[in-house]
């Protein structure tokens, strides 16, 4: 893959990261506001609702959310 290429694909996978993570900020700030639900809450709880029966193990929702593990205990 030519130099400048490989850049171009580096800074467009910077900037989608980083709008990713903007997005999020602002969303989890916004439902902190309007409901007083943490953004971790609301990741869980998403991630369950879309489960068939509505229920994960504990390792399953770690693997899937941008918590550390050890912040589990802590929900």
């Amino acid at each position: 893959m030519p130099a400048k290429r490989s850049r171009d694909l580096t800074t467009t996978c910077g900037l989608l990261i980083e709008a990713a993570s903007y997005l999020q900020r602002g969303m989890h700030d916004d439902v902190e506001r309007a409901t007083g639900l943490s953004g971790a809450w609301l990741e869980v709880l998403v991630r369950l609702h879309r489960t068939p029966g509505g229920a994960m193990r504990i390792n399953e929702i770690a693997a899937q959310v941008t918590l550390p593990a050890s912040s589990f205990s802590r929900l």
